[in-house]
């Protein structure tokens, strides 16, 4: 990962890190970063050259927590909760910022949906299990 997405960034924490992915004998392996979005800030720790691993914190209270590329990015596994209450959340792979792939999203009401996702829509083979006990199961697409 380059420095340049870092820059102006403030540093949190050196220290020493023997599982690091990056290269022991540099202390890049070793620092946690803070940045400040639009709406969130991310706390994170370099993972490799291309991901790293932090948490998104936002505003309203939402927060994921998962990889990330080196531009910010929801991308890899990762939980995001929607609201503060933790009451719905979506967890599985993300792409562009969105789920995508295999995932589950968790809603208020207890119902909830497993299956594919395709840019943060329900789409391909999936299940959803409805609160009062029935199941759909079959195809879907954008979300329908």
């Amino acid at each position: 990962m380059s420095n340049e997405n870092f820059k102006n960034t403030p540093l949190l924490y050196t220290g020493q890190n023997p599982q690091s992915k990056l290269n022991p004998t540099t202390s890049q392996s070793n620092k946690l970063y803070c940045t400040k979005l639009k709406d969130s800030y991310i706390i994170a720790s370099l993972y490799n050259s291309d991901y790293f691993i932090g948490i998104q914190k936002y505003r309203n209270g939402a927060y994921y927590a998962g990889f990330f590329n080196n531009k910010f990015i929801k991308t890899g596994f990762g939980l995001f909760y929607k609201d503060s209450e933790k009451k719905n959340y979506c967890y599985g792979l993300f792409q562009k910022g969105k789920p995508n792939g295999i995932g589950i999203e968790q809603f208020e009401d207890g119902s909830f949906y497993e299956g594919q996702f395709l840019d943060g829509k329900k789409n391909g083979v999936g299940q959803y299990f409805m609160k009062n006990g029935k199941i759909y199961q079959g195809n879907w697409v954008n979300n329908y």
